[in-house]
C-alpha cells in the first residue's frame, strides 16, 4: 500500500542515479567540481497554449530538500546504505575491492555545495535555468531525480491556475479540482488516479513480450504519485523499476529495483570511451548508453573495445532518442555485421502504441506517457530536464572547465552554469553560460514579454570541450 509520506531523504531516486553516484566516487571524478542545471528546452502548448511562459512552485520544498540532504550527508551511516543499495547489482569479479574503494574515496566527498532555485511566482522561458548546483559530482547527480519531481507538476499546476484566474485560459472547474486532488494527496482523486493509471499500466504491459521497465518518477506529478506509478506497473507484471524510494517504503521488493546510466554519465568525461571503461569496471555485461553524442560511431567503438577486450562485451546498449526506428535499424545491422550478440534497449517517451510499431528490441522503459496518460493530466507536465553542463578538472596545476554539449537529436542545451542579469530598461535578460560567476538573482524581475539574450563567449582561462569520443 503506498503512503502519503513526504519527506524526502538523499536515496529517494532513480537507481541510475546510484550507479552512477557509486562509479564517481570509486574513480575519484566526484571531486571534479560540477555544474548541473534545471529548465526547459520548451513551453508546451497543453499548459499554455498563447503564451511562452510558466509560473515556477517549488521553491520552498526545494531548499527542504537541500538542507535534509546537507545533514544526511554528514551521518558517517549513509555509505552504508549507499552499499546495501548497489552492491547486488555490481558485476565485477573484484566487488570486494570496489567496495573497500569507495569506503575510502567517500571521506573525499565534500557537502560544502552551492545551489540556486528562483523564487515561487517567478516566470519560466526556454533554456533559461530554474535551479543550479554547483559542487561534488556525485551529490549533484543524486539529486536530479527528487528536485525534478519536486517542480515539474507543481509549476504546471501554478500555471494553470494564474492563466485559469487570469481569463487566458478556459479550464473546467472539475478538471483543475481533480488535478489539485493529485498533487494534495485527496484520498477520493487519489483513488481515481490508481484507478485509471492501473488501466494504463495493463495497456502498456500488454504492448509487448519482452521486459518492461518503469521509470517516472523524476516527471511524476508529486512524490506520492510516483510510489503509486511504480506500485501499480510492479503488480500489473511490469519487470522492474528505477524508483528506489519504493524499495525504501516496503511497497516493492528490493530485486525489482535497478538502472544503469544517463547521458550525464558520458558527459562527465573528456572522451566517451573512457566512460565506457570506467563503467566496464564495476558494472561489466550490463547496459551502455549510445546516444549521447553519435549512434553509430557509439556502437562501434563498443565492438572495437570487445574485440580486444578492453571491455566485456554489454548484454544491451540503450538508445534514448528519435529517431529510435533509423538508430535500432542502424545499429541492428553494425552488429550482425560484425557477429556481436548485443540487445538493444529502447526508452524516452514511450507508448503502448510505440512499443506496438518497435520490434527489434530485447527491453523497453516507460515514464511519462504512463503517468501523464490523457490531457487533463498532460496539462502540469512542464517537461523540466536536468543536465550537466560544466565540469572541472586540475591538468597540470591549472583549473580548467569543460563544458559537455549533447549531441543528440532535439535535446539541445546551453551549456555552462548561468550567470543572469536583467537589464530593466530594455527588458532583456542576459545570460552568460562562460563565466566564472554564475547566479539567478534578476530572473525573479522577468515578465512574460522580456527577451532571452544568450551570450556565451568564453574566458580566457576556460577550455571548452569539443566533443571526442576516442
Amino acid at each position: 500500500m503506498t503512503t502519503t509520506n513526504k519527506i524526502w531523504n538523499f536515496f529517494d531516486t532513480d537507481f541510475y542515479q546510484i550507479t552512477m553516484g557509486f562509479s564517481y566516487v570509486i574513480s575519484g571524478k566526484n571531486q571534479e567540481k560540477t555544474g548541473f542545471e534545471g529548465f526547459v528546452r520548451n513551453i508546451k502548448p497543453i499548459i499554455n497554449p498563447n503564451e511562452d511562459f510558466y509560473i515556477f512552485d517549488g521553491e520552498n520544498e526545494v531548499h527542504e530538500f537541500m538542507k535534509k540532504i546537507k545533514e544526511e550527508l554528514n551521518n558517517p551511516e549513509i555509505s552504508n546504505k549507499f552499499i546495501e543499495l548497489v552492491e547486488s547489482k555490481i558485476t565485477s569479479k573484484n566487488k570486494e575491492e570496489l567496495i573497500k574503494k569507495f569506503r575510502e574515496n567517500w571521506e573525499s566527498i565534500d557537502t560544502d555545495f552551492e545551489y540556486n532555485v528562483i523564487s515561487n511566482g517567478t516566470i519560466v522561458k526556454d533554456f533559461v535555468p530554474v535551479f543550479q548546483f554547483y559542487g561534488d559530482k556525485m551529490i549533484g547527480q543524486m539529486i536530479e531525480t527528487p528536485i525534478t519531481n519536486i517542480y515539474n507538476g507543481k509549476t504546471g499546476l501554478k500555471t494553470l491556475k494564474y492563466l485559469s484566474n487570469k481569463g487566458l485560459i478556459k479550464i473546467p472547474s472539475s478538471e483543475l479540482k481533480y488535478l489539485e486532488g493529485i498533487m494534495d494527496s485527496n484520498v477520493e482523486d487519489i483513488k481515481q488516479y490508481k484507478k485509471e493509471l492501473k488501466e494504463k499500466a495493463k495497456e502498456f504491459r500488454d504492448s509487448t513480450t519482452d521486459i518492461l521497465l518503469e521509470a517516472a518518477f523524476r516527471r511524476s506529478p508529486s512524490f506520492h504519485t510516483a510510489l503509486i506509478a511504480t506500485e501499480v506497473a510492479i503488480e500489473e507484471g511490469w519487470n522492474g523499476t528505477s524508483n528506489v524510494a519504493a524499495y525504501q517504503r516496503k511497497i516493492i521488493k528490493k530485486d525489482k529495483i535497478g538502472g544503469s546510466m544517463a547521458h550525464a554519465f558520458v558527459m562527465s568525461y573528456n572522451t566517451e570511451k573512457q566512460a565506457i571503461i570506467d563503467y566496464d569496471k564495476i558494472f561489466p555485461g550490463t547496459t551502455i548508453l549510445i546516444d549521447t553524442y553519435d549512434v553509430v560511431e557509439c556502437i562501434k567503438i563498443i565492438i572495437e573495445m570487445v574485440n580486444s577486450g578492453e571491455i566485456t562485451k554489454p548484454n544491451m546498449v540503450r538508445i534514448d532518442s528519435d529517431p529510435l526506428e533509423g538508430y535500432i535499424e542502424e545499429v541492428g545491422n553494425i552488429l550482425k555485421d560484425n557477429n556481436v550478440d548485443i540487445g538493444i534497449f529502447i526508452s524516452g517517451d514511450m507508448t503502448p502504441q510505440r512499443l506496438k510499431e518497435l520490434k527489434d528490441y530485447k527491453a523497453s522503459m516507460a515514464g511519462t506517457k504512463y503517468v501523464y496518460f490523457n490531457d487533463i493530466l498532460s496539462k502540469i507536465n512542464c517537461g523540466f530536464v536536468y543536465k550537466i553542463v560544466q565540469y572541472e578538472q586540475n591538468i597540470n596545476d591549472k583549473k580548467q572547465v569543460f563544458y559537455p554539449e549533447k549531441k543528440a537529436t532535439g535535446k539541445k542545451n546551453y551549456t555552462g552554469l548561468k550567470n543572469c542579469k536583467y537589464d530593466i530598461n530594455n527588458n532583456k535578460l542576459f545570460i552568460s553560460g562562460h563565466t566564472n560567476y554564475f547566479g539567478l538573482n534578476h530572473i525573479n524581475k522577468i515578465n512574460q514579454d522580456t527577451e532571452i539574450v544568450f551570450n556565451f563567449s568564453a574566458v580566457s582561462d576556460v577550455f571548452i570541450n569539443k566533443e571526442s569520443r576516442i
